[in-house]
């Protein structure tokens, strides 16, 4: 009667989804509920006995459920008490989440995955110490500072999950004993990872005491920055689709000697005011012009009146520089020389690393 009752039961279920429940089909779920119990007795079996088990082995008496286990440790690696790498490969099951708290107030997520078959790569794939040529491995999901201490940084992982070597980190440096001059001081660097290579900076915001901060491109020559939607991806550009405006970099000349387009300069006027309307004016070139490098002289006003003096462009031995007034360069290391009159003025323009064109001109100039 309690086998009718089954076989009843069993076709009352599979018939809903349109199958019809059979001997054959009740003989073959008692024979697999057989085979599991002694596979589960046999496991229990062994606990009793002392038998040296595992994780896995308790998983299964849990007929195949999944047990995430949430772990916490205080280092990444060394294969010491506390860190990630220490645990051995027969305690993690897949899928499990590994929390990593450093002394220095740092903070990683990972998941361990037993199919994993990486190279090692710290911070980013981190091995058990006791595996021996097989897979799994220990992945990082995210991970960032919280302390107060040097170089604190928020790690994000490659996205494509398939050899985690394209990664981006930020990291800040706030420290007021570091700096040579003991003043405060803060430091934060954008970092990427390319293919695997190092860490490298390419992007620096550095703060002083004083409120100035610079912000510093690196590499610099192949790098762009865009604002808006107008060119982007002009390679060492700065675009915008709206209005940039800031000030020029202006240098009155006041002693009759400048040197010009120095570090930081790579543009700039520069305007004869000296106190003697007839005082000459000497601006020694940059040795080493670069293309877009540009420059603008002219004689301006002092305290004496109008300035009519000479206006000398000199530029050393290997420079070459466009003469406007005969239309052709002049021989390598040849200066140029205005008139001397009021309102000379010149604009010139880097076109390589050893010659200087002219956009714009007043007066009469010669090569000398």
């Amino acid at each position: 009667m309690k086998k009718l009752l089954l076989i009843i039961l069993l076709a009352a279920v599979f018939g809903l989804s349109g199958c019809v429940a059979t001997m054959n089909d009740l003989e073959n779920y008692k024979k697999e509920q057989s085979a599991q119990g002694q596979e589960t007795r046999m496991r229990l079996a062994a606990i009793e006995a002392g038998a040296g088990v595992t994780p896995k082995d308790i998983e299964k008496l849990l007929e195949g459920s999944e047990v995430t286990k949430i772990r916490a440790f205080t280092g990444l690696e060394g294969d010491t008490t506390g860190t990630l790498d220490k645990i051995d490969t027969a305690d993690i099951l897949d899928g499990d989440i590994g929390l990593v708290f450093t002394p220095a107030g740092g903070i990683y997520f990972y998941t361990y995955e037993d199919s994993d078959t990486q190279a090692e790569a710290s911070p980013y794939v981190i091995y058990a110490n006791d595996r021996a040529g097989g897979p799994g491995a220990w992945l990082l999901q995210s991970g960032f500072y919280m302390g107060r201490s040097a170089l604190p940084a928020n790690v994000f992982r490659d996205s494509g999950a398939t050899d985690y070597d394209d990664n981006a980190r930020i990291y800040a440096n706030c420290d007021d004993g570091s700096c040579a001059s003991g003043s405060e001081d803060v430091d934060v660097y954008f970092q990427a990872q390319i293919g695997g290579t190092a860490n490298t900076t390419w992007l620096h915001f550095d703060c002083d005491a004083s409120g100035n901060c610079d912000i510093d491109f690196i590499p610099a020559g192949t790098g762009g920055l865009d604002f808006g939607a107008a060119n982007v991806g002009n390679v060492g550009a700065i675009t915008a689709a709206g209005i940039i405006d800031g000030l020029n970099n202006v240098t009155v000349a006041l002693d009759g000697t400048e040197n010009a387009n120095t570090t930081g300069l790579l543009s700039q006027y520069i305007i004869n005011k000296h106190a003697t309307s007839g005082t000459a004016l000497t601006v020694t070139l940059n040795p080493t012009p670069q293309l877009g490098m540009q420059l603008l002289v002219k004689n301006g006003k002092g305290t004496g009146g109008v300035n009519t003096g000479a206006i000398t462009l000199a530029t050393g031995a290997s420079i070459i520089i466009w003469n406007p007034t005969t239309k052709d360069d002049c021989a390598a290391g040849e200066d140029l020389v205005s008139g001397g009159a009021a309102g000379d003025f010149i604009g010139v323009v880097g076109v390589d690393s050893t010659h200087y064109d002219t956009i714009g001109y007043q007066g009469t100039w010669t090569c000398q």
